[in-house]
């Protein structure tokens, strides 16, 4: 397991350069925090935010990680008509123009620098990190983040 260091933790808290894709389900952070996601029972951070929606309607990583929503819960849409999907910079969603229970949450965890390395764009929580919902993120809807070179 590799603990993430101070330096690599910080170029991962922060938006790095953002590429507009205008794909609905490319969202980016704009300010600190990380998108929640989760497989099985084991939850995960990330910056990475190409989005599926899956057979059954649910909010997947491009993984297949399922990404959490501000319930603490699986993300599920009912898109079996939707058209149109909007995030709002706040994580609300709307489709075909009505907002849905469901709203993209943006986190912070207490302590970065405990926060272990579990795939090329995934963080776990190590011993004793706990994550907040934050205020400040911004979701971008149509925009991913790259990494700076």
């Amino acid at each position: 397991m590799t603990v993430a260091g101070e330096v690599g933790i910080a170029n991962c808290l922060r938006a790095q350069n953002l590429q507009e894709t205008g794909r609905p389900l490319d969202l980016a952070i704009d300010g600190e925090g990380f998108f929640k996601v989760r497989r099985g029972g084991e939850t995960f951070y990330t910056r990475a935010g190409h989005l599926q929606i899956d057979e059954n309607g649910m909010v997947k990583t491009s993984e297949g990680l399922n990404l959490v929503d501000a319930a603490n819960q699986p993300l599920q849409l009912d898109t079996t008509t939707a058209r149109e999907i909007v995030i709002a910079e706040s994580g609300e969603i709307s489709v075909d123009g009505e907002v849905t229970d469901g709203r993209i949450q943006v986190v912070t965890v207490n302590d970065p620098k405990r926060l272990v390395k579990a795939g090329a764009t995934l963080y776990r929580g190590g011993e004793g990190v706990t994550d907040q919902p934050l205020e400040t993120g911004q979701v971008i809807q149509g925009s991913l983040e790259t990494a700076n070179v």
